[in-house]
């Protein structure tokens, strides 16, 4: 099951090594739930299939990715990962949606009121 957190610019994904029921597995497929409830593929930023994200079982997407399309995600939304092993014979069943998951950082708010102080410049 994978696991999600917050850093300032990104959600970590990670997840522990697959149980090789039947072959070696040589590949991890990342997905992330968008806004409209279908999981996509994410191989652009936790390609699964190359290193270091295969040997890491790890990557890091930007907030702004997540946010833009094929996401979509609003802020405070939660970050939904679910993971499948792949090897010679296909591609298992996907694991457990995510329970440690991450929140879209909510946007923060515009500073209104401030007013220039004596003696200070903004040249």
């Amino acid at each position: 099951m994978p696991t999600t957190a917050v850093t300032n610019t990104d959600v970590d994904i990670s997840w522990a090594v697959g149980v090789a029921r039947s072959g070696t597995i040589s590949g991890y497929l990342v997905y992330i739930k968008a806004a409209n409830g279908y999981y996509k593929l994410e191989d652009t930023y936790c390609n699964g299939m190359a290193d270091p994200v295969f040997t890491d079982r790890a990557c890091s997407i930007p907030n702004s990715v997540l946010r833009a399309a094929p996401y979509s995600l609003t802020y405070g939304t939660t970050v939904e990962v679910i993971v499948g092993a792949v090897n010679e014979y296909g591609t298992s069943g996907n694991s457990s949606d995510s329970t440690a998951a991450a929140t879209i950082e909510t946007e923060p708010q515009q500073v209104t009121g401030l007013a220039e102080a004596a003696g200070t410049s903004t040249n």
